[in-house]
């Protein structure tokens, strides 16, 4: 547990010596540190570490264990002294977490993931944790990203300079290649077709297309004869770039004007004809297409920067005392 309040560790110790009868009956574990008065415990570090200290104890010889539990558990008392300094700031400056921002927090979780409560509950148990403690780490994220927003976040911005030079230094992850929607009808013959059943493939790909020139609407020709290359009734593909098709398949088909349907083009498994629907040629993406991307990235960028910053300077304002 954490002592609250600003109780100084004079005054705990106090405190513990001098209870009651019936309080003295309460044990009281030693104390890890101190944080501007306030006490982590023992236990709560020990609680706290548990987890990670089974891990990182299973592959460690007798002899070092206790030495490796050390270091992890000084690693975790760390990061409860970080909580602790974020959880006193959160405090002064009013910040709360309610029980229905908790609930819809983590409803939210539980929809994003299609899980049950049941679900969830096995979940945790997996992870050795309780309910409530489940719940506590969620509220200290809620807390923490309100306390990022008052202290970091609103306070960062992204100028106009630093969009462009971003830009300039990425340019060539925007390039974008030369893309094509195509349909595809597809003429089976079979990888071990003899030449007689290769030629009446090859007469069939020529009839449909025949009918196609003849005026027939080659999606519902691609409907009728190839059904394999029709996904949910739809008969033309997504975007398609160089590399996506069969080899054979692929000059023919970025070289073909949009609309038009090519001569069937054989492969080892029957002949194909191809119609380009769409074609994007290759380019760079604007700097203004993209500046919601790059402002998202710098953005991310000076938060998890000034984070930092600003917990080192909050930890190095406080009052420490590590006694574990």
């Amino acid at each position: 547990m954490i002592v609250r309040g600003g109780l100084s560790l004079c005054a705990f110790l106090t405190w513990a010596a001098f209870a009651s009868a019936e309080a003295a009956a309460v044990t009281i574990d030693g104390i890890a540190a101190t944080v501007n008065g306030e006490i982590i415990t023992v236990l709560e570090l020990e609680k706290a570490g548990k987890p990670l200290v089974e891990k990182s104890l299973l592959t460690v010889p007798t002899r070092e264990r206790e030495k490796v539990k050390r270091e992890t558990l000084s690693s975790v008392l760390d990061k409860l002294i970080l909580r602790e300094v974020q959880l006193q700031r959160a405090r002064e400056l009013g910040l709360r977490v309610s029980e229905q921002d908790l609930d819809d927090a983590i409803a939210n979780i539980m929809k994003k993931g299609s899980l049950t409560e049941d679900m969830l509950a096995r979940a945790l148990e997996a992870e050795g944790l309780t309910e409530e403690g489940y719940r506590e780490q969620i509220s200290d994220q809620i807390l923490f990203s309100k306390l990022m927003q008052r202290e970091i976040r609103a306070r960062v911005a992204v100028t106009q300079e630093e969009l462009e030079a971003y830009y300039r230094e990425h340019e060539e992850e925007y390039f974008q290649p030369e893309k094509i929607k195509v349909r595809h009808l597809f003429v089976r013959s079979g990888e071990d077709a003899g030449a007689e059943e290769i030629q009446e493939a090859r007469r069939k790909a020529l009839g449909i297309l025949d009918e196609y020139r003849g005026g027939a609407d080659f999606a519902d020709l691609v409907l009728k004869y190839s059904p394999a290359t029709v996904s949910d009734g739809e008969t033309v593909s997504g975007w398609l770039k160089r590399g996506e098709f069969l080899e054979e398949l692929e000059e023919v088909s970025f070289s073909l004007p949009v609309g038009k349907v090519s001569e069937p083009i054989r492969s080892r498994a029957g002949f194909h004809l191809i119609q380009v629907v769409e074609r994007q040629k290759a380019a760079y993406l604007s700097l203004e297409t993209m500046t919601d991307s790059i402002t998202g990235i710098l953005s991310r960028e000076k938060t998890e920067r000034d984070y930092r910053n600003w917990l080192e300077q909050l930890r190095d304002e406080a009052q420490v005392d590590v006694l574990y």
